[in-house]
């Protein structure tokens, strides 16, 4: 299926120029999106602070090394806001991801200002970041992923639908996984697309 989206006038970033955004948000007391409230910001604080931890201890295995090293030319488009855990705890991990290789493109569009692209990607009729889309040089889509693990996600899905809160256990559970989850993942996906 193609990926048709006007890309005009669409402010995308490298994953360094959305670190840089969110660093220079928060010396202004805001975050990304319209919703400017204390409890946002707050999030993107801890966030913040999550990513950089990541950013620190994170390995990419070599067995995704290997495979990001032979697969065909991606183009990788992540939808995300600084606000948000999920981001927080797996873009790192995408970006260490497409830095292992040549083959991959990164780029960043915050989900507010693309509201057309998210609601054409939603997970369970549901806006949910990071939502990662991976288009060949053609601009075919060849996979989708997010907005976390499936390990996580299930969890997630269990205790919301049993009305209790998921957020903490969510964020032990990427605790305690170190981003094993989401490399897994992807080395499965990537074994469709190799050369």
């Amino acid at each position: 299926m193609k990926f048709n989206f006007n890309m005009q006038n669409r402010k995308f970033f490298t994953y360094e120029e959305y670190r840089a955004l969110v660093t220079k948000l928060l010396s202004s007391n805001s975050t990304t999106g319209p919703n400017q409230t204390a409890e946002m910001i707050d999030y993107t604080i801890l966030n913040a602070k999550r990513t950089q931890r990541i950013e620190k201890t994170v390995q990419i295995e070599a067995a995704v090394v290997s495979q990001l090293n032979n697969i065909v030319q991606q183009h990788w488009i992540v939808l995300c806001e600084a606000w948000c855990g999920d981001v927080a705890q797996n873009l790192p991990i995408i970006s260490k991801m497409a830095e292992e290789t040549g083959q991959v493109t990164l780029s960043i569009l915050l989900r507010d200002e693309n509201l057309d692209i998210m609601d054409a990607f939603l997970t369970k009729n549901c806006r949910a970041i990071p939502k990662l889309i991976a288009l060949d040089d053609a601009g075919e889509i060849l996979f989708t992923w997010g907005p976390r693990p499936i390990i996580m996600q299930e969890v997630a899905m269990r205790l919301k639908k049993e009305g209790k809160p998921y957020t903490e256990e969510i964020h032990l559970m990427y605790a305690r996984d170190r981003g094993k989850s989401i490399q897994e993942e992807f080395g499965q996906l990537l074994q469709k697309f190799s050369v």
